[in-house]
């Protein structure tokens, strides 16, 4: 029993000996689109960079105990750098934590700070109730908060916090401040302020822990040093280099120095530099950068914090740049290039796109300069590009940008995979620019094919009557829609018919009908005839009969771009004053109307002869009498209801007296 009791306390002693593992994590981040908008709870920048910086604060902090390991389970603000709430936990159990901090900011009107910690958690509920309380009490010490509280999650929140919930270790998540409320917005985006923050973790987490940091190796300190621009007072559209001077100000070397320059808050470039003693200073630069357009610009540079640092709140600094109007000649340029939908799309399917184009100049003669839009594999325009559609901008000294909006149709042939959007400024070359290099940027998309397509197409479209028709006619038009796909569930998928001057659909074409067809996996294709009535307001000339598959867009369609079929027709004349064209020859003049109807309609009546009775009669398409009736009538002129007594289809309404006949077309809808 002894030797037992001996083992177990050698095992605990071995065990305690081990360093402390910790977990930080960075909330939120950017999406891979590098906006904060592909969750449904969208959040600011103001937490997102705030997040990652004091959580990489805290871990320079870190660096130098040897009693802890840590790990952070995002780095950067990167575009992408989003772990999920599950894969931050799933993260922190493979490593082993043994605590796991969550650091975010809050919103929604409030003001200071509070702590949330989990029950549902497989760690002990008081070691977790007990670490969120001592990372609350150090962060209003430092932070010089208001304490709003301490508290359960799902007690407050009326839900546990995933992230918290599915992690093993001794955790909690910490609310700094509130972005929304201008006292804690400007703590949260001060340097100082978030070395504070930083430091109010360690010290809760060296008293959590009980660890005590040595002295280590003396730690680096990278300062910005000075910042400027070659040249000095650049223009627009001139190549522009970025220049910095970084100095090493601590007492121990750097390695592994990373820069981002930053332009007005968007990244315009990274760079690098290996190691940097104490006391040296390393010169470096973005070369070829280019203003498009005269205004002050804010010049940022952001060093990474490096192994044992432990002052990360001199590490970025910013200058103003004053830029110029060109002097050199006239220069167009894009800016602003954006989608405004999914940049995710299907082959035939649209993206939505924005952008600026810039006018530089001293011309006051509106030009009208061409932006034209390409599919290409690269940002680089070649003969392999695709054309997708262009746009005009009116540019000169009075209006010097134009904000053009497309939708743009990707090829329905496209495979799957990375392209962009091209965007090329003055395409046709109607400017002589003095910098023709900087006329181009790119969107990238991502074309994805559907791992269960489907599609409608129309096949065998005809007419069944002459193609000569006068306005107000009927004509008579045949298709076959077809479905590609593996649902059997579908069941009437609409036609769409317009009257159109040309074979593309666009907002001016006009409506003619409907007509459905019943079609699915099972059913795969149908044959439908139809009646369209030209618009009594219709000019003579050529025409075409558009058809629309899946009109009413009912089937999300892996191709959006082969969904219409025409034929040409000829307009030869106007109608007469009543609706139907009236067959004088015949004795019998008449109109029914509406045409089409629903079963009711009238007959409005003009015999040129003198009777005492006439018939109707009214034959289905198949020829197949389906009502008959003797009226009898006084004089020349008549007006009769008939009621409802059809169902929809096609049908031939024939008056006949005694010495002629006269015969039209009715469609029942």
């Amino acid at each position: 029993m002894k030797i037992k009791l001996n083992t177990f306390l050698l095992l605990i002693c071995v065990n305690y000996s081990f360093a402390q593992i910790i977990t930080i994590d960075p909330g939120h981040g950017y999406c891979a689109d590098c906006t904060q908008n592909c969750t449904s709870n969208v959040r600011s920048a103001t937490e997102i960079e705030t997040a990652v910086d004091v959580g990489n604060r805290l871990d320079a902090l870190l660096a130098n105990c040897t009693a802890v390991t840590t790990h952070l389970t995002r780095s950067t603000s990167g575009c992408g750098d989003f772990p999920s709430l599950t894969q931050r936990a799933v993260m922190s159990n493979n490593w082993n934590t043994d605590r796991f901090l969550s650091i975010h900011c809050n919103a929604g009107g409030g003001t200071g700070s509070e702590t949330f910690w989990c029950n549902e958690s497989v760690s002990s509920n008081a070691a977790c109730q007990d670490f969120a309380q001592e990372i609350q009490d150090e962060i209003i010490v430092h932070g010089n908060f208001n304490s709003r509280r301490v508290v359960e999650d799902d007690t407050y929140l009326n839900f546990h916090l995933a992230v918290l919930r599915f992690s093993d270790a001794v955790g909690c998540l910490s609310e700094i401040g509130f972005v929304d409320h201008p006292a804690d917005a400007a703590k949260l985006l001060d340097n100082t302020w978030r070395q504070e923050f930083a430091q109010a973790y360690f010290d809760a987490l060296e008293a959590e822990l009980g660890f005590s940091c040595g002295a280590g190796s003396p730690p680096p300190d990278l300062v910005v040093e000075s910042m400027s621009t070659t040249p000095a007072n650049p223009e627009a559209g001139e190549q522009v280099d970025l220049n910095i001077n970084i100095k090493n100000v601590g007492t121990g070397g750097a390695s592994n120095i990373n820069l981002t320059y930053k332009i007005d808050g968007t990244t315009v470039g990274t760079d690098n530099h290996a190691s940097l003693s104490p006391g040296a200073v390393a010169s470096e630069v973005y070369d070829n950068y280019i203003f498009n357009s005269a205004g002050s610009y804010q010049y940022c540079v952001f060093i990474d914090a490096v192994a044992g640092e432990i002052n990360t709140g001199n590490n970025s600094y910013c200058i103003t740049i004053p830029v110029t109007a060109s002097t050199a000649g006239e220069d167009i340029t894009i800016t602003s290039a954006t989608a405004t939908t999914s940049t995710n799309v299907n082959p035939g399917n649209t993206v939505s796109i924005s952008a600026k184009q810039n006018y530089t100049g001293s011309s006051s003669t509106s030009s009208n300069v061409t932006l034209n839009y390409y599919l290409s594999s690269d940002c680089i325009l070649d003969g392999s590009d695709i054309f997708l559609g262009d746009d005009i901008s009116e540019l000169s000294t009075s209006s010097t940008s134009e904000t053009e909006t497309a939708t743009l149709t990707i090829p329905a042939n496209t495979t799957g995979g990375n392209y962009n959007i091209l965007l090329v400024a003055d395409h046709t070359d109607i400017i002589a620019e003095s910098n023709e290099n900087n006329n181009t940027t790119c969107i990238p998309i991502t074309v994805s094919i559907p791992s269960s397509p489907e599609d409608v197409i129309i096949t065998a479209a005809s007419a069944t009557t002459s193609i000569n028709v006068d306005a107000g006619d009927n004509l008579g038009i045949r298709c076959t829609q077809n479905y590609t796909g593996s649902s059997t569930t579908h069941g009437d998928i609409m036609v769409s018919y317009y009257l159109s001057t040309d074979c593309t659909f666009d907002a001016s074409d006009i409506f003619l009908t409907n007509a459905a067809f019943s079609i699915n996996a099972t059913n795969n294709s149908a044959t439908v005839s139809s009646f369209l009535t030209i618009p009594n307001n219709t000019a003579t000339g050529t025409y075409s009969i558009l058809m629309l598959a899946d009109g009413t867009n009912i089937i999300a369609e892996n191709n959006e771009g082969n969904n219409s079929e025409c034929i040409t027709i000829e307009v030869t004349g106007t109608p007469p004053p009543v609706s139907v064209q009236e067959n004088m020859e015949s004795g019998i003049a008449f109109s029914l109307f509406p045409n089409p109807n629903n079963g009711n309609f009238q007959l409005a009546l003009n015999f040129t002869e003198t009777i005492q009775q006439f018939e109707v009669l009214v034959n289905n398409n198949l020829g197949q009498l389906v009502y008959s009736e003797i009226f009898t009538i006084n004089d020349k002129t008549g007006l009769k209801q008939i009621g409802r007594r059809f169902v929809p289809g096609t049908y031939f309404v024939t008056i006949k007296t005694s010495e002629s006949s006269s015969t039209k077309l009715m469609l029942v809808e």
